[in-house]
This record gives C-alpha cells, structure tokens and sequence, in this order.
C-alpha cells in the first residue's frame, strides 16, 4: 500500500469528499476536543491538511506531519504553516512533546498502525491528551436495501479486504481496529479512555459534495465485494451503486444514509 514518491495517495480524492460533505460534524468534532489556543498539536499522518486546518481554529501552533512529501505540499498549498515528513511509527520528537496528538482515518493506510499508535501515545505529554477518529469499514454507512443483500455484501467486502491484507502481509484484522481503539490504547499506556460515536445523517437531495463521497464510497464497496459475490448479487449491487443505473439508490427521493465515525479520546 505504498505510494510512489511525489504522487498523491489514491485515496485522497475520496477522503477530501468526505472532509467536505462532513464539514459541519467534524466542526464540531474538533471543537469538541481539549485543545487550549496555546496548545501545542500533532496531527499525524495529516494528509492534504484537512484536520490540521480544522484543528487551528483552536490552537495556534499545530503540525502536520506526514511521510509523503506531495500530501505535505498539498497541505501547505491550502494553509497549513507547520508542517514535517517523517513516518508515523518513528515520529521524531521527544517524549511528551504535544499537548494533543490527533490522527484521523490513517490507520487503515499505515504499514506498521500498532507502532503508529504506541509512537502516538509516547509523544503526548503526560496528562495531555490523545484523539484517534476511524471508521469500520463493514459499518461505517447505513443504507435503505435489502438486508439479506446487505449482509452477504458485508460478508463479501470483508473477504475483500482481508485479501487486501494479507497481499500486503497485513494482520487480517487491520481494518477492524476501529473496534478495538480503546484496548488498544489502554495497551499502551494510555488513560481515560473513552469511546464516541460521530453520526452523520443525510438525505435526499444530495448536495453535490455528498453525492461525491457517496460515489466513491460505492466504488470502493464494489472494488472490495464483486469478486466474492454470486453473479445474481453482483447484478444487484452493481445496479442500486453505479450512477448510470436507473436503479441507483441515490437516485430515490426517499434516500437517506447514515454515516458512524467512531472517536477514540484518551490521555497520557
């Protein structure tokens, strides 16, 4: 899952969608957090800047890091001040260096996320405080189908992405994490350790951003299902996600969906 040097991730089209069509719930998720204006604030793996810009609205000394050197210049170009490439599982600071280290939606990309997670929580001061923000990938929309369908699809995007996995030599069980954050990072030290559900509800008329994020949810959700369907389910998915079906869900004037992001908030 590596990216070429000076490329964009592929992914980072679908996350900025998302970043906008949320834009109201992550307001509110960054204001949420125990961040005072001279606060000092690690966004790891901080991608095109999204969280950092978001999370300056409440401090005034944030840092965005990242290993890629195209995302760190794509954050810059759209107004992030402080930024450094490095890796996530060998962050380059001093025990107990951040007030707040935030990281969102970045495990699932990481080669090594427990280590990201351990270095997350040796960098944080003592006291200060630690916010992780991930999804299930098998949960993370609810949508108005068939259940049946729903669950032998789910089944299937989980054989999908434990294939995915396992040809990176990924443990199986990477992109469950979200389950399990808060273990996680009681693990490692950390305290206090609370779980939120972050819901994003939205319905029909799309604006243009949710339908684009809705877009490429569906893409990835048939990348990851198709090959382990029957070809009867595979007609059925394809035809309620792809836009240029009649049947498209989005399509319906009754479409609603519900989105969970999952908050992992901790201290040191």
């Amino acid at each position: 899952m590596t990216q070429p040097d000076g490329e964009l991730p592929d992914y980072l089209e679908a996350l900025h969608a998302f970043h906008t069509a949320a834009e109201p719930e992550l307001v509110e998720l960054y204001a949420s957090l125990p961040v005072s204006p001279s606060a000092l604030v690690l966004d790891v793996a901080c991608g095109d800047g999204c969280h950092a810009l978001g999370l300056a609205a409440r401090s005034r000394r944030v840092l965005g890091l990242d290993r890629s050197a195209a995302c760190l210049r794509l954050a810059r170009s759209r107004g992030v001040p402080f930024t450094i490439r490095a890796d996530a599982a060998r962050l380059p600071f001093a025990d107990g260096s951040f007030d707040l280290v935030f990281c969102a939606h970045s495990l699932g990309s990481l080669p090594d996320h427990l280590g990201a997670i351990a270095e997350i929580v040796r960098v944080t001061r003592p006291g200060g405080s630690i916010a992780v923000v991930e999804s299930d990938p098998v949960h993370r929309i609810l949508l108005p189908w068939d259940p049946m369908l729903e669950a032998r699809v789910r089944l299937a995007q989980l054989e999908g992405l434990t294939q995915l996995a396992r040809r990176h030599g990924m443990p199986a069980d990477k992109f469950a994490c979200a389950r399990r954050l808060d273990q996680i990072l009681r693990d490692l030290g950390a305290v206090d350790c609370e779980l939120r559900t972050l819901a994003i509800a939205r319905r029909a008329p799309l604006r243009r951003d949710e339908e684009r994020f809705l877009r490429d949810y569906f893409a990835d959700l048939r990348l990851r299902a198709c090959d382990h369907l029957g070809a009867e389910d595979r007609r059925d998915l394809e035809a309620l996600t792809s836009p240029e079906s009649p049947a498209y869900l989005a399509r319906d004037p009754t479409f609603h969906y519900t989105q969970l992001e999952i908050l992992a908030l901790a201290r040191r």
